[in-house]
């Protein structure tokens, strides 16, 4: 990951998600951390406000690829700690721009319509280019055949989110 400022934009890994720095959006004279996040992305909240999540890499620590398919499976309760809502967005290395598909499907969240849980309260979450038979495809956030990456975004976080102590479920390939 990329270092800018004082220090990296990902403070810790956690089951492949990436924890952004605690003075994201709060960069006081810390011009070049500004420019660094900018740089992925238009800007940043205060930690206070949302928390982010970069996944990058695969329960195999290679970097995301679309010629995969991947899944994250949040059992119940397990989903990102929010006093608002959260929400998975995919996308694309090559310009940091979102995914253009045929279902006009940016991001998955608890804001979601339709999504399939199971009797037992999980959510599984498909990321893949092609579309999941049955109830699966409900729950698809497409991705690009190539490389890209996923933001997690939880606004206003709980505390066990702001201190780091959620545990994610991991990103797997399959």
């Amino acid at each position: 990951m990329e270092a800018f400022g004082n220090g990296a934009i990902i403070e810790q890994f956690k089951n492949t998600w990436g924890f952004t720095a605690a003075t994201i959006g709060t960069y006081g004279e810390d011009f070049i951390l500004r420019a660094g996040v900018s740089r992925i992305g238009v800007a940043a909240n205060s930690p206070a406000e949302a928390m982010y999540m970069m996944l990058i890499f695969d329960n195999g620590n290679n970097l995301l690829d679309g010629h995969n398919r991947y899944r994250v499976t949040f059992k119940e309760g397990q989903q990102p700690p929010s006093d608002a809502f959260w929400s998975l967005t995919v996308y694309q290395h090559s310009n940091n721009g979102l995914v253009g598909n045929e279902i006009n499907r940016y991001s998955v969240g608890d804001r979601t319509p339709g999504l399939h849980y199971e009797a037992d309260g999980s959510l599984t979450i498909y990321i893949q280019h092609e579309a999941p038979e049955g109830d699966k495809a409900k729950n698809r956030l497409p991705i690009p055949k190539g490389p890209f990456y996923m933001l997690g975004r939880s606004y206003q976080p709980k505390q066990e989110l702001l201190d780091m102590e959620w545990e994610p479920p991991m990103l797997e390939k399959y």
